[in-house]
């Protein structure tokens, strides 16, 4: 017999429906019409997945799952897996699903071959969960490698000896999970940390809806690559999002399972993007990472030492929280601000250029006549998105350049740190303390003004360390520091060859082990 399933609904025709469908898969189903039993069969027997209705007379499927929750933390009950179904297409859902760990939900009426697929995700998740096998040595070898290569960080030639890895020899697909299942893997994985957790689940139905329509434009600004080995019980995802017109961020990469593949992953998709790259402008690639993640400081501080010095950069920057209704700001009417457009574009490109590099004003596209992204917006529209860009410059008495503010607009949570909406407070340096803080005071102003609209009820900013003073003066919070990783087409084959340098060992183990587990 096969996997057993329990679905719980008042709706008897339901009931018999489902049952008689998932009964042709060879599964063992039960059925039951009131929760307060359910509950009971729960303790009673293992079920491999439950399928609960989210409205029903006497308690919720969210509160039946809850009581489900507490029994697992009391340890009377191994833990369940769990698929919503609703009538309702409310956006409660969608919060629900993530804020009592649910892999998915189904709106009714569905189509059973959507339900068999949910679940046939939903079981081989649960398989990998619970199986929570790392390999040691390979865990092991992969330490060893990145402390070698911090010292020497050029790859040497052996890292050739392997064929180019594809995501089509490691079996990886694009796009072929739901936003739901997705974010139930982040849960597991604990990539919803408490404190993101918090932050995002307001919003949540709104940012599974942004991904939801950014996905229908197939990979144009936004695309999932996961990968699965049911054999080495073994998982990982990565995200790409288009940022500027040719440039885009790589993000949010987890795994479960063997420590080789969230590599193979990686190298998969940096050969997508070389190989595409004329047709598709992958002109430029960036990722956000903490340097207090010890993961992230050792990949992408590796890798950001081993490109070649021209095809890339990396920069520390510092992220406040701003409340604009306790914002502090001081008299800044010695500092004029002037909105830079596609019109005037000039005086805001040799700014950057002078704060932050010629790569960096080149990667994220300052040089050219599109400052505002407007050609970008244009594809986002096609999705009912989009992506804007909208800049001030600030000049002192002299009409020098003092200091310049940029904002995105986005839709929000295509980064789950909201930087896809980031504004970012630049300082010319040497400025006077009170002219540091009247200059601030004005773009922030601004700053205000732009995210009016903006769902949260804060503004993301992001500026150099020298200015964190400044800020915090304004009132607002600090959050974490990010570092800003750029690599640019030139580097791709370094990035490349030094990933594969320190995956070389643990793909090798995995290899082994999945031939003879």
């Amino acid at each position: 017999m096969g996997k057993k399933i329990l679905i719980v609904d008042d709706d008897e025709l339901v009931l018999k429906s489902v049952r008689n469908l998932l009964q042709k898969h060879d599964w063992f189903v039960d059925i039951c019409s009131d929760p307060i039993k359910a509950l009971e069969k729960v303790q009673e027997g293992q079920y491999d997945c439950l399928l609960l209705d989210v409205r029903m007379p006497q308690i919720s499927g969210p509160e039946l799952l809850e009581r489900v929750r507490n029994l697992e933390n009391q340890g009377k009950i191994n833990s369940q897996q769990v698929i919503f179904l609703t009538g309702y297409a409310d956006e409660s859902a969608h919060a629900l699903a993530l804020q009592y760990g649910a892999f998915n939900y189904l709106y009714k009426p569905f189509d059973g071959t959507d339900l068999v697929k949910c679940l046939e995700n939903c079981l081989s998740a649960k398989k990998i969960v619970e199986a929570n096998n790392v390999d040691e040595e390979a865990r092991s070898s992969l330490d060893e490698k990145y402390d070698f290569l911090f010292k020497n960080p050029k790859p040497d030639s052996e890292s050739n000896s392997f064929n180019r890895i594809t995501l089509e020899s490691i079996g990886a697909k694009i796009n072929s999970i739901s936003p739901g299942e997705l974010f139930w893997w982040y849960a597991k994985s604990g990539f919803f940390y408490p404190s993101k957790k918090r932050k995002l689940t307001p919003f949540l139905p709104l940012v599974e809806e942004n991904w939801r329509k950014a996905l229908t434009l197939g990979e144009e600004i936004f695309w999932i690559a996961t990968v699965s080995d049911p054999k080495t019980n073994s998982w990982a995802s990565i995200c790409n999002w288009r940022t500027t017109f040719s440039g885009w961020v790589s993000q949010h990469l987890v795994g479960a399972g063997h420590p080789a593949f969230p590599l193979m992953l990686m190298l998969g998709t940096e050969v997508k993007v070389s190989g595409e790259a004329e047709g598709k402008l992958y002109s430029s690639f960036q990722n956000w990472y903490r340097p207090t993640n010890k993961y992230a400081n050792r990949v992408f501080g590796l890798l950001g030492k081993s490109i070649r010095e021209d095809s890339r950069c990396v920069k520390e920057f510092l992220y406040f929280m701003i409340n604009p209704k306790i914002l502090k700001l001081v008299d800044s009417r010695g500092v004029r601000v002037v909105q830079c457009t596609n019109k005037n574009p000039s005086q805001i490109t040799e700014y950057l250029k002078s704060k932050r590099g010629e790569l960096f004003v080149r990667a994220e596209e300052y040089d050219g006549s599109d400052i505002e992204l407007e050609a970008l917006n244009e594809i986002y529209q096609k999705a009912g998105l989009q992506r804007k860009r909208i800049i001030f410059l600030a000049f002192n008495s002299l009409s020098e350049p003092v200091g310049a503010l940029i904002a995105y607009k986005a839709p929000i949570g295509i980064n789950f740190s909201m930087l896809e909406n980031r504004c970012e407070l630049i300082l010319s340096d040497g400025l006077e303390a009170g002219l540091a803080q009247e200059v601030c005071s004005s773009l922030l102003q601004k700053a205000v003004l732009v995210y009016e609209d903006f769902p949260a009820q804060f503004i993301p900013l992001v500026t150099e360390k020298e200015n964190a003073e400044i800020v915090r003066r304004t009132g607002s919070d600090f959050v974490r520091s990010y570092n800003q990783f750029i690599w640019t087409r030139p580097g791709y084959d370094d990035w490349y060859n030094t990933l594969l340098a320190v995956s070389s060992d643990a793909i090798s183990r995995w290899k082994k082990y999945k031939k003879n587990p």
